[in-house]
């Protein structure tokens, strides 16, 4: 399998890596710059701020 995203340590970005052989291209290749999903971040954020609140409410 695939990684689905790459580094490149000159400019600090990362980059998605095709994870598929499809009509537009193959297997391994750049196909732009990564770009995590904003529900995904979003989520991600909630869970790293309220956490532990979430945890607590759950257990009362």
């Amino acid at each position: 399998m695939v990684n689905k995203k790459t580094h490149n340590p000159a400019t600090g970005k990362y980059y998605a890596l095709r994870e598929r052989t499809t009509k537009n291209g193959k297997k391994g290749q750049i196909s732009g710059l990564y770009k995590i999903n904003k529900e995904a971040r979003i989520a991600k954020s909630i869970k790293k701020k309220f956490g532990p609140v979430i945890k607590k409410l759950g257990s009362t």
